[in-house]
C-alpha cells in the first residue's frame, strides 16, 4: 500500500492529471486523543478539468421542498443516533434525485440558543443526503467539545443544515479589502495555517456583528 500510495503523485505529475482534495481527517477525531494523531486525506486524481460546478450540487439549487426534506432527515438521524446509538438507513429510492448528487454540508445543533454540537464537511465527497445523515449523528454524539446529546434533550434541540458551495480562494490586498469582499450572512470562511484549519459558517456573522 505504501508503494502504491506514493506512486500516485508521481504518476499524476507524469500524466498531467488534476487533483482535488475531497476531505481531511485525523485519528484524534475518532479516539478523542489529540496528543499523538495520524492524519488522513482523500484526494481525487482525474484527467481534464474534472467535474464542473454544474455537476456538483449547489445550495442555490435547493427548493423549499428539498430544504424541508433535508431538515426532516437530519432530525430523524439525530433521534435515531441518540435513542438507539445507531445510524439511520434511508434507501436512495426514497430520496429526491437532486439530493443524491454530491454535496457538502454542516449540521448544527443548538439548545436554548446555545451551541450543542456542529459537525460537517467543506468539500463534497458523498451524496448530500448521506452527508446530512452522517453529520447529524456525529454532531449529536461525536463533537468532542460537548458531551453526547441525551434522549431527554431532544425536544429542546434545534437543528440547522447548512449546504455549502465549493470553496474558492479569496485574494485580497489588506484585511479591510478582505472584509469588504465578504458578504455577511452569506459567505462562510475557512482559515488555514500550518496544517490547522478553522471553518466559520455564514450564521457566525450574527454573533460577530451582534
Amino acid at each position: 500500500m505504501g508503494l502504491r500510495y506514493w506512486g500516485y503523485p508521481h504518476l499524476a505529475i507524469k500524466k498531467g492529471w488534476k487533483t482535488r482534495l475531497l476531505d481531511t481527517r485525523n485519528s484524534g477525531a475518532v479516539t478523542g486523543d489529540r496528543s499523538n494523531v495520524v492524519g488522513y486525506a482523500a484526494v481525487a486524481f482525474f484527467e481534464g478539468d474534472g467535474p464542473s460546478e454544474s455537476e456538483r450540487l449547489s445550495a442555490e439549487k435547493l427548493t423549499l421542498e428539498d430544504q424541508t426534506f433535508l431538515l426532516d432527515l437530519a432530525r430523524k438521524s439525530l433521534s435515531k443516533a441518540v435513542r438507539d446509538q445507531a445510524s439511520l438507513e434511508v434507501p436512495a429510492a426514497e430520496v429526491p434525485e437532486r439530493l443524491q448528487e454530491r454535496g457538502a454540508c454542516f449540521v448544527t445543533l443548538t439548545k436554548k440558543d446555545e451551541l450543542r454540537g456542529c459537525i460537517g464537511h467543506i468539500f463534497a465527497c458523498r451524496p448530500l443526503y448521506q452527508s446530512v445523515l452522517e453529520n447529524a449523528k456525529h454532531a449529536a454524539l461525536a463533537d468532542r467539545r460537548f458531551s453526547p446529546v441525551e434522549a431527554k434533550e431532544l425536544d429542546e434541540i434545534a437543528v440547522e443544515v447548512s449546504v455549502l458551495t465549493t470553496p474558492r480562494r479569496l485574494e485580497s490586498k489588506s484585511p479591510d479589502d478582505l472584509l469588504a469582499k465578504l458578504r455577511p450572512g452569506i459567505d462562510g470562511v475557512v482559515f488555514g495555517l500550518r496544517g490547522e484549519r478553522a471553518t466559520y459558517l455564514p450564521q457566525v456573522w450574527e454573533q460577530a456583528l451582534g
